[in-house]
């Protein structure tokens, strides 16, 4: 069997991963023997580099684009490195139908930081958190297998957390606009019980009640009540203006919202 062989026989299998440990085995190679075949396979454009040691098979529909779309590698990847992850943000909004837009880069929640991975046409970039295995997550099916994608509850709350990876509170309250409808209250309330940072808390209770959504929003509130709520900016990376006030949530308005359209 040579490394093309090899590669065709994952593929049959419904596999389209493998590391050099596992070609170097199989093929019974020295390790120089198996960079060589390795080579001449990316020189084909039959396979590319993910990371060191581990490789994506391109099917023909996907050799051209140099990279398969991430949510069908992420999780065989995330494996590969043993680090615990979930897709979040803007790209698991887009996978509970809040997609406005194609967001231009796949956004991976990790428990460490990791440089951007760049792969053909494909962008994707990690954002650390701690706990990581211990957020909600929701598996997906893909045509290539699962991916685990933070549940609308923890969407919503990374969303407003992590603002600056998401295109500006006003494009953050037009995706909360279309993923309210998957949020569950009580999950949501779940959410809000767990920390003691309530910042996100009081940016998302601002936002429901902007929004029209008071059920989402009381349950917020409910957590609140007895706790002293720290001033806040709704936009903490735009011009900190203090000139109104949300007395509900203690928000500093910043900017001035409006959905997109």
């Amino acid at each position: 069997m040579n490394a093309l062989t090899y590669i065709n026989d994952l593929m049959a299998e419904g596999r389209y991963t493998f590391s050099l440990q596992e070609l170097v085995k199989t093929l019974c190679l020295l390790p120089v023997s198996a960079q060589a075949a390795i080579q001449r396979l990316r020189k084909k454009k039959v396979i590319t580099t993910l990371v060191s040691g581990f490789y994506l098979i391109l099917p023909p529909e996907y050799q051209k684009a140099g990279c398969m779309p991430p949510e069908y590698f992420i999780n065989e990847l995330m494996g590969y490195l043993s680090q615990p992850y979930y897709v979040g943000l803007l790209s698991a909004a887009q996978f509970h139908g809040a997609a406005h837009q194609q967001p231009q880069q796949f956004q991976v929640v990790v428990n460490k930081p990791r440089l951007p991975l760049h792969c053909g046409q494909a962008h994707v970039i990690f954002i650390t958190k701690k706990d990581v295995s211990q957020v909600p997550v929701e598996n997906f099916n893909t045509p290539y297998g699962i991916v685990q994608v933070s549940t609308p509850e923890v969407t919503a709350k990374d969303l407003v957390t992590y603002s600056q990876y998401c295109g500006g509170i006003d494009y953050i309250a037009t995706i909360l606009s279309e993923l309210s409808e998957k949020i569950k209250a009580d999950q949501l309330a779940v959410l809000a019980q767990q920390g003691r940072e309530f910042t996100w808390v009081q940016r998302l209770g601002y936002l429901c009640d902007f929004l029209n959504y008071p059920e989402l929003s009381r349950e917020l509130k409910i957590i609140t009540q007895g706790k002293r709520l720290q001033p806040c900016f709704l936009d903490p990376h735009a011009i900190h203006r203090k000139e109104k006030r949300d007395q509900k949530w203690n928000v500093w308005i910043n900017v001035d919202l409006e959905l997109e359209i």
